[in-house]
């Protein structure tokens, strides 16, 4: 099961514009300060995500379903120096469907980070 989810993850990478606009979204981080983590995933109803900064920035949170139709929003949430852990609504988590969906991670405006992640 889990190479069919590889494989099938793959073929949307190479067939699918989830986002118009964001072809080019990078995989990793590598030219910012600090590291997401994204747990758990696959998910039900509980989302979270830890990340570090070493200076105030502001960051938004924003998930897109299969047919890049926007499904959740975080408001813009401001850091200072800290380690941070914000949970997704899980209201909102609950009353989506299973399937694939891909979380952008903005900074100051600018994509810096996404990952695709699997609803139970």
């Amino acid at each position: 099961m889990k190479n069919w989810i590889k494989d099938r993850l793959a073929w949307i990478d190479n067939n699918v514009n989830l986002i118009k606009g964001y072809n080019n979204i990078p995989s990793t981080i590598t030219d910012r300060k600090g590291n997401f983590i994204i747990y758990p995933n696959p998910f039900s109803e509980n989302l979270n995500v830890v990340y570090k900064v070493e200076f105030g920035e502001n960051f938004t949170f924003t998930m897109f379903n299969i047919f890049g139709q926007k499904v959740y929003g975080s408001q813009i949430i401001r850091a200072a120096e800290d380690l941070y852990n914000y949970t997704f609504d899980k209201n909102i988590l609950s009353n989506l469907a299973p399937g694939i969906y891909l979380l952008t991670i903005s900074e100051n405006g600018t994509i810096t980070y996404h990952q695709k992640l699997i609803k139970n």
